[in-house]
């Protein structure tokens, strides 16, 4: 759609139009690319586990290659302390195999020929050769990365946006259709209706949908990170304000992927401290054996002797947060900050749905009754930028992040989207009709009155309903960014219509007339969303017991 409407006002030369359009999308897209490939690059480990090196024999000699270069039936010689390069069948030889990288568990397990040894294992002890059966993707590593990489919640947030943008493309359809049908029965030239029909797109299009949600998502990834939680999938942001319950693994996940000794209970005589320094001395080090390093750290610990604390280097590559320091508390902070940009996007989607279900009808509304243009094009996109400031700015807005596990209830977001754009319809086709009709105003000066009209009922007073969970006056405040964005977008509005700046200037008392009629409004979309909400929240209680839900 945004595509389109780039392609249209390229044809009709508004060249202007088309770059800010077309500069959104590159914006939206490039912003999601950089604060993925961040995420990715940091917690890149299977790939880095994957390039080692390895002893093939090639040519009837022994050579060491990466690992990326072998292929099946390469003969290879694994010792103590090799990363085991492909997935392998053992032909002769013993060697005891950590396959923590693969499974999580600690203790190794012991192969002889006949056995596999699996890609990402570490050889503990011992030494084998045996045949490469497999590589890269194919090995039961790779499979392992892959299925988990497929395991992955939908993108709740996009398939919202497809769903919207479906809805509006239908919207500006009929609408097209209904003033097409009246141009061809008035006998008015078709050309006439494509200035129109862009006006419609550019009007209903959310264009700054994808950079919102990427933005907010981005800003909240990048305040996770400094509190230990890497993000390598901006959607995993949105997705853990649904979460309600989390299912962990063990070893690697909830535990440290290591043993620990939890008592000693000696016999006879003897201390506990004895008993644990005879420990240590039949303990090496530099074995790694896991049992000897737990007795060597409880050894530490008590002053005798000389995660997540990691998961398995597959969860971690494929994982969509990652904690980086010890524990799960910093899940919490991951699911506070979800619910932040939940509660933001909820309030730009429900503005969104006011704006878009109030302008195309209204602009629809004033050609068939009227057979004027209530805005022209460039003032169409000149309310589009005003109102994409404070939208920009809902990423830092102040919220109050829900208590429970938040759910995308389209049924009531579109409900009190489409009851405030129903006003705000209603409002803007009174408004044009006083100017024009009522006072006699000049088309351009009812354009201009109509374009400070939407600014502020539709750019701000919408978006301050939106945000408002009760009163609009009650806390959460606004956040400095939105106060001064609104400052902002009203300021250059009024300004413009007072000097006259690309549009018909406009007398100051008119200015102060709409900005009482936009209080009103917001007064009045208050008292419809209040009396909206509470029947939502006695309505939905009886629905579900119906349904069984």
């Amino acid at each position: 759609m945004l595509e389109a409407a780039v392609v249209i006002d390229l044809v009709l030369g508004r060249y202007a139009e088309a770059g800010v359009i077309a500069a959104l999308l590159v914006f939206s897209a490039g912003l999601g690319f950089y604060q993925e490939r961040r995420g990715k690059k940091a917690v890149a480990l299977l790939r880095s586990q994957l390039s080692v090196s390895a002893r093939a024999r090639r040519d009837g000699a022994w050579q060491t290659i990466p690992a990326a270069q072998l292929v099946p039936d390469d003969v290879v010689y694994l010792r103590a302390g090799d990363v085991v390069p492909a997935d392998v069948a053992l032909a002769d030889g013993v060697v005891s195999l950590d396959q923590s990288q693969l499974t999580g568990e600690s203790l190794p397990v012991e192969a002889r020929a006949g056995d596999s040894a699996y890609a990402g294992s570490q050889v503990a002890r011992g030494e084998a050769t045996g045949v490469v059966t497999a590589t890269a993707g194919r090995t039961k590593l790779g499979k392992t990365a892959q299925l988990v990489q497929l395991a992955r919640a939908p993108k709740r947030l996009q398939l919202l946006t497809v769903s919207i943008a479906k809805y509006l493309l239908a919207l500006d359809a009929v609408l097209i259709a209904i003033v097409i049908a009246a141009a061809v029965w008035k006998g008015t030239s078709l050309s006439n209706t494509l200035p129109f029909a862009l006006m419609l797109l550019v009007a209903s299009v959310p264009v700054t949908l994808p950079a919102m949600f990427t933005m907010s998502a981005a800003m909240g990834a990048a305040n996770l990170s400094r509190h230990g939680v890497l993000a390598t999938r901006l959607s995993a942001i949105e997705d853990a304000a649904t979460m309600d319950a989390i299912c962990v693994d063990k070893t690697g996940t909830i535990t440290e992927n290591r043993l620990s000794v939890e008592s000693v209970a000696p016999l006879g005589d003897m201390r506990p401290d004895e008993v644990l320094a005879l420990a240590v001395a039949a303990s090496d080090e530099a074995t790694q054996d896991p049992l000897d390093l737990a007795i060597l750290a409880e050894a530490r610990c008590r002053g005798l002797a000389i995660g997540v604390a990691s998961a398995t280097d597959v969860a971690k590559a494929s994982a969509s947060l990652v904690l980086t320091k010890e524990g799960l508390g910093e899940i919490l902070l991951a699911i506070k900050g979800s619910r932040n940009i939940y509660q933001r996007m909820q309030t730009w989607t429900t503005a969104m749905i006011t704006r878009k279900a109030a302008i195309p009808p209204f602009l629809a509304l004033v050609l068939l009754v009227w057979g004027a243009f209530a805005l022209t094009p460039l003032l169409v996109v000149l309310f589009m930028l005003l109102g994409d400031i404070a939208t920009f700015a809902l990423s830092k807005d102040n919220v109050v992040p829900s208590t429970q596990p938040d759910r995308w209830l389209v049924r009531s977001l579109v409900t009190t989207g489409l009851g405030f754009a129903s006003l705000l319809c209603l409002a803007s086709g009174a408004i044009f009709w006083v100017a024009r009709y009522g006072l006699g105003l000049s088309v351009a000066q009812t354009q201009t009155a109509a374009y400070l009209w939407l600014v502020l009922a539709g750019g701000q007073t919408a978006l301050y309903l939106a945000r408002a969970r009760g009163v609009f006056w009650a806390k959460p405040y606004p956040g400095k960014w939105l106060l001064w964005a609104s400052v902002f977008d009203i300021a250059v509005a009024v300004v413009m219509a007072n000097q006259g700046w690309l549009i018909h200037p406009l007398s100051v008392a008119w200015m102060a007339s709409l900005f009482g009629v936009a209080v009103a409004y917001l007064v009045v979309g208050n008292a419809f969303r209040l009396g909206a909400s509470t029947v939502i929240r006695r309505v939905a209680p009886a629905r579900a017991a119906r349904t069984g839900s």
